[in-house]
């Protein structure tokens, strides 16, 4: 815990929590007190399946309701595509202020799933935010690893 000028502008605080959030506990911000922190997040290979199953219920130009076609242990799969620049959320809230649930995959994503593209291994979030992207190129392939077989997910759409 770091001592904090009761009377810090918020220009200060900023410039001093910036460098902390990085750290792997991450801060409490010294104004609102909550958590600031960067998370670091790999793409595996359940995020890809989820992309290959919204691809196939809508391709680039439908938006598909993630519930649906969401494999079985994939919490979080469609955040972690749309730090990637594969899936994008619909912009919408449900009536209750929550996230619709809705995504549609990026010309990118549609690259990527088909073999033509490439991402960083690693991005670095912070309020949903990309900071950074780092590590070697990964392919499709890759990122399914032994887990599934690329040529049956993508069967029925190559």
């Amino acid at each position: 815990m770091t001592d904090w000028d009761l009377e810090m502008t918020l220009g200060e605080a900023q410039e001093m929590l910036r460098p902390l959030i990085w750290e792997p506990k991450g801060a409490i911000c010294p104004l609102c007190h909550q958590h600031a922190q960067v998370y670091k997040w790999t793409l595996y290979s359940t995020a890809v399946r989820l992309l290959a199953e919204l691809y196939k219920a809508g391709g680039t130009e439908k938006l598909v309701e993630a519930k649906r076609v969401k494999p079985t242990g994939s919490q979080g799969d469609g955040a972690r595509l749309r730090y990637y620049g594969l899936a994008e959320s619909d912009k919408d809230r449900r009536p209750d202020g929550g996230k619709s649930g809705w995504w549609q995959v990026t010309e990118f994503g549609r690259a990527f799933l088909f073999d033509r593209a490439v991402v960083r291994k690693n991005v670095w979030v912070y309020d949903n935010r990309v900071m950074r992207r780092e590590g070697p190129p990964v392919r499709v392939r890759d990122a399914l690893g032994k887990k599934f077989n690329y040529d049956e997910m993508m069967r029925g759409t190559l």
